[in-house]
């Protein structure tokens, strides 16, 4: 399976990823610690679920392998945050999926153009308000590397690239329905 991530995605990942792969309240408490400390707010409820809902797709990666990907515009959006904690707290995760992502993309002879993106955007999402542009190209990245879904927390663009004719499915973390089918085995 193909995930393709959106930078707040990659952010949750890269905050709270001792607790994803250990799975300890510790961990948590530890990260929710860290988040706080880079000026954020306490993370609310719905932060926290779609912590949950990664920490189920970590245990189901263990088995099933899946392709976690993003595209070079979210690597921007994260170097572009002014804060240098907010920022740092993202660069041992952006090597390792800059080097996933560079050896899939390799091996399928994947090289995704600004053109090819914006083409496909015209089709999927003509009317998108520029506000979103920066979600609607990431999700023509997605389609056009073949992902299964785009991970997002933005519900307006969930719900418009639900409308578009694309083939992936937009969703919050939490929505994924193997994860819900997954949540009462941890």
């Amino acid at each position: 399976m193909r995930l393709f991530l959106d930078s707040n995605i990659m952010t949750y990942i890269a905050f709270f990823e001792g607790y994803l792969c250990e799975g300890r309240r510790a961990e948590l408490d530890l990260a929710i610690e860290h988040w706080h400390s880079t000026g954020r707010q306490h993370p609310d409820l719905r932060l926290l679920q779609e912590v949950e809902a990664l920490r189920v797709l970590y245990l189901i990666d263990d088995q099933a392998h899946f392709d976690w990907l993003f595209s070079e515009m979210a690597i921007n959006e994260i170097r572009r945050i002014r804060s240098e904690p907010r920022r740092s707290s993202h660069y041992h995760l952006l090597d390792r999926l800059i080097e996933h992502r560079r050896d899939v993309y390799l091996e399928e002879g994947r090289n995704i153009s600004q053109k090819q993106r914006a083409e496909l955007l015209s089709q999927l999402l003509p009317d998108i308000p520029e506000r979103m542009k920066n979600d609607a190209l990431q999700y023509c990245e997605a389609e056009l590397v073949e992902s299964d879904y785009f991970l997002t927390n933005d519900h307006r663009f969930i719900k418009r690239a639900c409308k578009s004719r694309g083939n992936v499915q937009a969703s919050r973390v939490s929505d994924l329905p193997l994860v819900g089918e997954c949540r009462s085995l941890v």
